[in-house]
This record gives structure tokens, C-alpha cells and sequence, in this order.
């Protein structure tokens, strides 16, 4: 019998938990239907994948019900992914904080989820996962109850010092050096492990049609599609950078109009760099598909704990965002193309063992299982 999974969360959540067969599934969105953009187009494009794993928003009526599963053991673990709509938040302006409650009460009911789903949990033994796809690094207020119950905390931008976590969240949490001394906090550190934003199976599937068409053709040396912003990591003057080696007889594309994924993507596959900076955070979904496309990214350095990283020189270039060293990285690769090759065939198998959303799944689910039977062993 397939293993049974309850989740509640958006669109992040609910392609991660639906990537696999091999996991029984019931989902219940945190969000509403105008937010949940990913409905639309499951409703066209596969009808099919609604009807295996629909998408439920639970009602007041539904809530006794799922306890009692939760209670019974029906379920093997039990999903929620990060929050963001709030009743109360004790660091904004009182009028702000009562007029985001309202909006929440008024549009966003499913996410109170919140204030159910820890009282099923405590006590029934089902290891229950937090997960975390923001950009930002913080976990707000309204999710805390849920770090306190849940087994392991999954968190995409995971900061080196997880005290950021927290900063600013409770009146406790201004300054890092106060959320650092709470002793009381320790348990929730030891909870914490990284997460990618990953690899879709769809997109997946694309990059593999591109592949077959494009097999030996490498006729870009160096791409780029995205937006731009002073004083950012896609500061102007990195694309100025690369567009420079163009004077050198290389062969560069580096575009900020919008292009259709299909059109990326087959770039990627025609590419031999990718410049992949990292946009409101450092996970950025460019990184792996261009990587699966057997291009090879070129990265800011890191600024967050990984899962399962791509490796400088192995699979991935990393470069400072000081001086010209983004153009000084680009040129020395470009001048060893069969080690790009090597490099672009280790990244796209790393992708697909490790960050395709099917392989994620069953990384978080096999660490909740490891560490349910760890913290249940019996001291001698």
C-alpha cells in the first residue's frame, strides 16, 4: 500500500507532493483560489492530474473529520508549507496589523489551518514536515506554532546562522544576539535542514525534447534572459560584463525582454554558460534548469545552506560579485570547451538524482521517517 501523505500549502507544495505515483495524496490549499495561479492551469493543460490529487479547501465541517484521520493513523506524515497570511503581527503598526487580519479572515480562511493542525498532531505520533519556499529567509509569527509541533523544518533559504530565522518576527527577536541566547530555541535549530526549489517534472520534460533536437549543438557560448537591477546581484554591470566578451569572438545572448519558457529553455540547451544570479534569494529555479539542460551555471557566490549543492568546478562556476571577476570566470571556462562538456553532463545527472520534484519528495519524506525512528528509540 502506497504511503499516505496530508498536505496543506500553495502551488510549491502541491507540485512537490503530486511528483511522484508512489505516494497516496490529500491536498488541501492554504490559499485562495485567485492566488493559487497553478489551478488555472492544471484546468487546461492537465485535467487529469486535478482529478488524481484535486485540489480541496477544507471548511469548517471537513475539520473533525481530518483530526480524526489525523488521530487514527491514516496518515503516514503530514505536510504544511509556510504561511503567509497573518490575524496579528506584533512588529507592524496596529491599523496595518487589523487591516491585514481582516483580509485574511475575509480571503484567505483556509490558511488557518494554522491553529488546527498542531493540536492533531501533538501526542499521535505522525511526524508532521514544515516547509518553507519563500525568498525570504524569515519564517513569520503565524507560523510558529507549526515549527514547535513539526518533526523537521525544510527551508529554501536556510541562513548559515538560523538565528535570521526569527529576527524581527517577536518583540523578543530584534536584535540577532537575543533570538542566539534563547536556550528554549535550540530544539528548533537541530529541526532545520535546506531544501531546493528543485527541478518541475514538466519542465523536466521539456529540457528532454530540446535535448534530442539540440543533441551536438553548442552555438551559444554565453546566456542570459531575465531581469536587471542596480545594486542588486543582476546589477547592469555584470551583463555588461558578458556582453564585453563579444569583442573577444565569443558568442554571447543576453537579453532582459520576456521570453516564452520554451525559448529559454531550448537556449539552455544550446548554451555552454548560463549566467544564473540569484534573484530575490539565492535558490533560483534557473540553476537547475539549466543545468538539466546540460549547460553549465554561472552563479553568485552562496549566501545560504544547500541540499545537495552544486559543486564549483564540478557542476557549477561561482563567481564574486566584486570587480570584473563574473567576466574574469566566464572567460577562462569558455577556454576549455571539453571541460564544459564533462561539467554540463555532471550537472544535468546531478539535477535529476537529486532536484527533480519526484526525487525531493522522497528526500523529505525518507528524512521525516529517519528522524521519527531516531528521536523514537528508547534511551538506554
Amino acid at each position: 500500500m502506497k504511503p499516505r501523505l496530508l498536505a496543506f500549502g500553495g502551488e510549491f507544495l502541491y507540485e512537490l507532493v503530486t511528483a511522484s505515483a508512489d505516494f497516496a495524496v490529500d491536498f488541501y490549499a492554504t490559499e485562495s483560489e485567485r492566488k493559487f495561479r497553478l489551478l488555472t492551469r492544471l484546468r487546461t493543460e492537465a485535467p487529469d492530474a486535478l482529478e488524481r490529487y484535486p485540489i480541496r479547501r477544507w471548511t469548517l465541517s471537513d475539520l473533525p473529520e481530518i483530526g480524526r484521520k489525523v488521530r487514527a493513523g491514516v496518515y503516514d506524515a503530514v505536510l504544511c508549507q509556510h504561511i503567509r497570511y497573518a490575524l496579528w503581527s506584533p512588529v507592524l503598526p496596529l491599523l496595518t496589523s487589523l487591516r491585514r487580519g481582516w483580509q485574511t479572515l475575509a480571503g484567505e480562511r483556509a490558511s488557518l489551518i494554522r491553529f488546527f493542525l498542531p493540536r492533531w498532531v501533538v501526542g499521535t505520533g505522525v511526524p508532521m514536515a514544515f516547509v518553507s519556499p519563500e525568498d525570504s529567509p524569515t519564517i513569520e509569527a503565524q507560523n510558529h506554532p507549526l515549527l514547535r509541533v513539526c518533526r523537521l523544518c525544510f527551508v529554501r533559504e536556510l541562513p548559515v546562522n538560523p538565528a535570521h530565522l526569527l529576527l524581527n518576527t517577536a518583540p523578543g527577536h530584534r536584535r540577532i544576539v537575543n533570538v542566539t541566547r534563547q536556550r528554549e530555541l535550540d530544539q528548533i535549530w537541530r529541526r532545520l535542514r535546506p531544501i531546493s526549489l528543485g527541478l518541475r517534472e514538466r519542465t523536466a520534460s521539456l529540457i528532454e525534447r530540446f535535448r534530442v533536437q539540440h543533441s551536438d549543438r553548442k552555438d551559444i557560448d554565453v546566456f542570459f534572459a531575465g531581469w536587471t537591477r542596480p545594486y542588486t546581484a543582476r546589477d547592469p554591470i555584470y551583463a555588461r560584463q558578458l556582453r564585453s566578451l563579444e569583442g573577444e569572438g565569443w558568442r554571447v545572448e543576453v537579453t532582459e525582454d520576456r521570453i516564452p519558457q520554451e525559448t529559454f529553455l531550448e537556449k539552455c540547451c544550446r548554451s555552454w554558460l548560463v549566467w544564473s544570479p540569484q534573484g530575490l534569494g539565492w535558490e533560483c529555479w534557473r540553476h537547475y534548469e539549466a543545468a538539466a539542460a546540460g549547460a553549465v551555471p554561472v552563479i553568485n557566490m552562496p549566501t545560504i545552506r544547500r541540499y545537495a549543492p552544486l559543486e564549483h568546478g564540478r557542476h557549477a562556476l561561482f563567481y564574486c560579485v566584486e570587480g570584473d571577476h563574473l567576466g574574469t570566470v566566464v572567460r577562462d571556462a569558455l577556454r576549455d570547451k571539453d571541460r564544459l562538456w564533462a561539467m554540463g553532463r555532471a550537472a544535468r545527472q546531478h539535477v535529476l538524482d537529486h532536484h527533480l520534484h519526484s526525487r525531493l519528495l522522497h528526500h523529505l519524506v525518507a528524512s521525516l521517517t529517519e528522524e521519527t525512528e531516531r528521536t523514537n528509540v528508547p534511551a538506554e
